[in-house]
């Protein structure tokens, strides 16, 4: 018998182990590897101004992956896939959230969206444009992006994704 919280319980039973994980894992760790061994060769020789937007982009979600847990990397895999929602330049409303002007969108602590910035933020000519994925959080009642903390919000190009 366990003890939860005070109370004795009946005993607990795992579910059976799926012995077709660790096969799974095995057939795919090669793609796994490749993947790892991809992403150190995007972040070793890629400069941003030898990329076009489109691999500038995809080079920010897998550099992305690198430096997550491995049970993020499905999801944002999947994410950078997904075809593009509404999109258009960012407006604070009276309230003092940000929103995508000429749309009822906008975004609160804890969203998330993209933004079309340089891909370095150290680039500041912004020759090297692509979408960044970034949360939007607030601090003293002043919004920001939590991947470009120092850059205004207003008047920045914005969109969401549609899963």
């Amino acid at each position: 018998m366990r003890e939860a919280m005070g109370q004795l319980v009946g005993e607990y039973q795992a579910p059976p182990w799926r012995p077709e994980i660790i096969e799974r894992v095995k057939k795919d760790l090669p793609v796994l590897r490749q993947l790892v061994e991809d992403i150190e060769w995007i972040e070793s020789t890629q400069a941003a101004e030898d990329m076009t937007e489109e691999q500038r982009y995809y080079a920010d979600h897998l550099l992305s992956v690198k430096a997550r847990e491995l049970d993020y990397a499905p999801w944002r895999l999947r994410y950078m896939f997904s075809p593009a929602g509404t999109e258009g330049v960012l407006v604070e409303r009276p309230d003092g959230r940000f929103g995508i002007e000429g749309t009822s969108i906008y975004f609160t602590c804890g969203s998330a969206c993209e933004i079309y910035v340089p891909y370095r933020d150290w680039d500041e000519a912004g020759e090297n444009m692509t979408w960044i994925y970034t949360g939007i959080e607030a601090k003293d009642g002043k919004y920001y992006f939590t991947s470009r903390r120092d850059m205004p919000m207003a008047g920045v190009r914005a969109r969401i994704k549609r899963d």
